[in-house]
């Protein structure tokens, strides 16, 4: 695969050819994918491909679009959950036809039956451990700012959203926050609480979500620059 530097981070540039019409690109992960129709001769597609190069390249950097970053968990990392650290230990048994997990004394112990299922145990481990301390969080920002009446507060797996939340009062924070430092965590819970007053991006939902944290421009960029390196 070759390889494009573009607003300061690298990208796997992938060349496909198939009988479409008109030749396109689309972002993948960690690379550029171009699709060149095959019904152009070579001048067509060496031009088709600057073409869409250039376009990609300048939707990039105006977007500030980052390549995600897969993390695979192995076998002795360590992992920062809120303020503490965890190491993780792996056991990979192919006979076994179940993964399960357990937390101990600051260990995450994973007996994984297919390495597929790493992630999504994790995940569940470590949203069930934090969640007590999301509830917290999400109660001590509403008796501060808002006082409304919510429901039910969960670690979802959502990974187009960081939260969301219903009319029926319950609040949805995205999974991949479980490992974000503890000032953006909690401005997307106070995002999520203005929702309730407020179901909508108005002025006055952004005055609410302004009056509980001041720099909330600071932390939707954060957001936005760093965000994809919370995928689990």
């Amino acid at each position: 695969m070759e390889y494009m530097d573009i607003g300061g981070a690298s990208w796997g540039i992938v060349k496909e050819y198939s009988k479409r019409k008109n030749s396109i690109v689309k972002i993948k992960e960690d690379r550029i994918v171009f699709d060149i129709s095959l019904y152009m001769n070579r001048e067509e597609q060496f031009r088709a491909f600057e073409n869409l190069k250039k376009r990609i390249i300048r939707k990039i950097e105006k977007s500030r679009i980052r390549p995600k970053q897969k993390n695979e968990i192995k076998n002795g990392d360590m992992l920062k959950i809120g303020n503490e650290d965890y190491k993780v230990l792996i056991n990979y048994d192919e006979n076994s036809k179940t993964s399960i997990g357990k937390i101990e004394n600051n260990i995450i112990k994973l007996f994984i039956s297919k390495k597929s299922h790493t992630d999504e145990l994790l995940r569940k481990l470590i949203s069930n451990k934090r969640l007590p301390e999301l509830k917290k969080i999400v109660k001590e920002l509403n008796s501060k700012h808002f006082n409304i009446n919510f429901n039910e507060i969960k670690f979802r797996k959502q990974t187009s959203r960081w939260g969301s939340c219903s009319k029926k009062g319950n609040i949805n924070i995205s999974h991949r926050l479980i490992f974000a430092p503890a000032d953006i965590l909690e401005y997307v819970c106070v995002h999520e609480l203005a929702h309730l007053r407020e179901f909508n991006h108005s002025r006055r939902f952004w005055e609410l979500v302004g009056k509980a944290v001041p720099n909330y421009k600071e932390k939707e960029l954060w957001l936005k620059n760093n965000g994809h390196n919370l995928m689990l």
